[in-house]
């Protein structure tokens, strides 16, 4: 009897960050792998304010330099936990990664629901072949070379 999880295959990766250490995501990159992807980013936090949305869009050039581009972006977050405005927090996030994406769509959090994980979805758009990264603390956490972080990324064999 084959199991039913031998027709759903994934590889995991890991990646740990120390603090002190540089960002340094070409490893990253190079298993989600150079192509054109529709990308969901979720992190209630991406967007709370300038530092934390800069970090977004270093995160984004650093898996450009990898290979990655960008056809469409979804970005969700918790707009309130920021003492800015929701509009303020969309209009900034939209003008800052305009240039490397005129796909955007914003969707900020509704309150329902648990929203902890952060996480960011690339799905091929070609071969359709998911990639998944789990960012442990977060991908302002993850760009910051004073903080530890860890990616997780899982690669459907499948696709």
């Amino acid at each position: 009897i084959k199991s039913p999880f031998a027709l759903h295959q994934k590889s995991t990766n890991v990646f740990r960050y120390s603090a002190g250490s540089p960002r340094d995501l070409t490893l990253v990159s190079a298993r989600i792998g150079a192509a054109k992807y529709d990308v969901i980013i979720s992190d209630p936090y991406i967007s709370v304010n300038s530092s934390k949305r800069l970090k977004l869009l270093n995160f984004l050039k650093e898996l450009k330099k990898g290979g990655v581009s960008y056809n469409h972006l979804v970005l969700r977050w918790k707009p309130r936990e920021s003492h800015e405005t929701l509009d303020y927090q969309s209009e900034q996030l939209s003008n800052l990664l305009k240039p490397i994406c005129e796909g955007i769509t914003l969707k900020p959090w509704d309150g329902n629901g648990h929203f902890h994980d952060r996480r960011v979805l690339l799905k091929n758009v070609t071969t359709e072949r998911l990639v998944t990264l789990d960012v442990t603390a977060g991908i302002d956490n993850l760009m910051s070379a004073n903080k530890e972080c860890a990616v997780f990324v899982d690669e459907d064999k499948n696709a």
